[in-house]
């Protein structure tokens, strides 16, 4: 007899219903940000939530917003170089 299995698959090629279903590959980030792939597996390695359903890892929309916010530059005025009266 033939197990069960007791997770089900989800179907990510299927049209999301919402933000938090949408899924993008690393390639898929890499045009859509034009950074490399090695920068990608950087920012996993930094936190960036990622899953691996299928053998291929994927990020997900919200995941991927929410860390770009936890860790975009800020403009510090004291390290502006504009700033500085050289």
């Amino acid at each position: 007899m033939r197990k069960r299995n007791k997770y089900k698959r989800r179907n990510i090629s299927q049209q999301p219903e919402t933000l938090s279903d949408v899924w993008y590959t690393a390639e898929q980030l890499n045009d859509l940000f034009k950074i490399s792939i090695s920068s990608i597996n950087r920012w996993r390695d930094v936190g960036l939530i990622y899953s691996q359903p299928t053998g291929r890892i994927l990020y997900n929309k919200s995941d991927l917003q929410a860390f770009l916010v936890r860790h975009r530059k800020r403009k510090d005025a004291d390290n502006d170089p504009e700033d500085r009266d050289d």
